[in-house]
């Protein structure tokens, strides 16, 4: 859970908006403590305002088809197209 809150606070304050939404979409699949609940709805209602892309300096280029690549990608490190690692 912490991982995902600061994946998700971080990517809105360097605007990486793409990742902190997914960032609060995962963080809402697991149990949030009570304390922390309703900042975390609210900063997930926040980012709902946001572009969904992140800030063009942080997007990843693969070497072999030039397709940009998200920052998180759930089936592992590599291209999302061409699936060179």
């Amino acid at each position: 859970m912490y991982v995902f809150y600061t994946l998700a606070t971080l990517g809105y304050k360097f605007e990486a908006y793409k990742t902190a939404r997914f960032g609060y979409e995962q963080l809402s699949n697991l149990r949030v403590p009570d304390q922390w609940a309703v900042t975390v709805d609210i900063e997930h209602l926040k980012i709902r305002s946001k572009p969904f892309s992140d800030k063009e300096g942080f997007a990843t280029s693969c070497n072999r088809c030039m397709n940009e690549n998200p920052l998180t990608n759930l089936s592992g490190d590599h291209c999302v197209t061409c699936g060179m690692p």
